[in-house]
């Protein structure tokens, strides 16, 4: 399924529209994909600032295992900080995050826009629903495997989806995964703690392990073969950590393979449209 299947242009190119006039508060787990966040939502031509809830995926991964009530309160206290400091809308950049934190309270509490990539989920594999899907899940960890399954289960079940055509959904999460993208992506010097990330903080991708390399390492040509192999349809990257190594994985596998960010930053556009009266 393609983006404009999903409903959504997919693009996210400037507008003639100044989006850098609308200020986009990112939260995510880590610096690491905080920065990634905030890096795509400059490139796309609006202003960011983020800060992440923990200082990395372990610690991230704890807190949604353990203790999600006081995740939750951390990215509540989170998005105020960034409203406060300008932000316009939230995107919860993070999958895990978005998963395992409660959502509804979170928007119940803050007063602008919540954006996380379920909302892409719910456009691109429940409102159109006309299939029997089968998804094959890489996951940063095994409570954001679980987290997709059941929405997906709950969505179709309150959308009114016979259960005979719900989704499957094999797949894994992979925390190890998460950890060698951290170390292979370089953050700009100064940018390993949880201060404010900023667009003008944004310079060129470095790396210190190549994508192709992490590929190797972590055997993920040989997932998606397996994932394929046991009758997925499209693989989701159920992490925007991996953007990371998207582009180069879909050059090496034939399974079409889908990471919501580009989708999500065009959902953050529609919104900022309505903010900025167009």
């Amino acid at each position: 399924m393609s983006s404009s299947e999903s409903g959504m242009s997919g693009g996210t190119g400037k507008s003639t529209t100044n989006l850098s006039s609308c200020t986009v508060g990112v939260i995510a787990g880590t610096p690491t994909d905080t920065y990634m966040g905030v890096q795509a939502f400059t490139d796309a031509g609006f202003d960011a600032i983020g800060r992440p809830i923990s200082l990395n995926p372990e610690l991230q991964t704890k807190l949604q295992a353990l203790d999600w009530q006081e995740l939750t309160t951390l990215t509540i206290e989170t998005c105020q900080d960034l409203v406060n400091a300008g932000a316009q809308l939230i995107n919860i950049y993070c999958n895990s995050l978005s998963g395992a934190a409660d959502l509804a309270k979170i928007r119940k509490q803050i007063s602008v826009p919540v954006i996380t990539p379920y909302d892409v989920y719910q456009a691109r594999y429940i409102d159109l629903y006309d299939e029997k899907l089968v998804l094959g899940v890489i996951a940063s960890n095994g409570q954001c495997f679980g987290n997709f399954e059941r929405y997906m289960l709950i969505s179709c079940n309150v959308t009114g989806i016979p259960v005979e055509r719900w989704p499957i959904c094999p797949g894994i999460g992979d925390l190890p995964l998460v950890i060698e993208v951290e170390k292979a992506f370089k953050l700009p010097q100064g940018l390993s703690g949880k201060d404010y990330i900023r667009s003008a903080d944004v310079r060129d991708t470095e790396y210190i392990d190549k994508p192709e390399a992490v590929i190797q390492k972590c055997g993920l040509v040989e997932l998606c073969n397996i994932l394929e192999g046991v009758g997925a349809t499209e693989i989701v990257l159920a992490c925007t950590h991996f953007t990371f190594f998207m582009e180069q994985l879909q050059s090496m596998v034939d399974i079409n393979i889908f990471e919501p960010s580009v989708d999500m930053i065009e959902l953050v556009k529609q919104e900022a449209l309505k903010i900025l009266g167009n």
